[in-house]
């Protein structure tokens, strides 16, 4: 999903990691994003939220976004990897 978000929005500096924050959550934080609308951060938290609500089959959001700063976009998850995968934490 994000590979597809980035080339998308050929802007910004997109990365993936564990949220240092909460324990078993992943979060996406786009840098650079100066460009991006508040506009385009709903859009793309919608189409993430899509892409999850495609192969779940549920329309609870999975994502949120927020901007942090004039020039960074976070999105969160919702719920934790081992809830959506299903699998007992270690």
């Amino acid at each position: 999903m994000v590979t597809l978000s980035k080339n998308i929005y050929s802007t910004g500096d997109w990365r993936v990691d564990y949220d240092p924050d909460r324990p078993n959550f992943v979060r996406i934080e786009i840098l650079d994003a100066t460009a991006y609308s508040e506009g385009m951060r709903y859009a793309i938290e919608g189409f993430l939220n899509e892409c999850v609500r495609s192969v779940r089959g549920t329309s609870k959001p999975f994502f949120t976004s927020e901007r942090v700063a004039k020039d960074r976009i976070r999105i969160s998850m919702t719920e934790s990897v081992v809830d959506f995968y299903g699998v007992p934490a270690e």
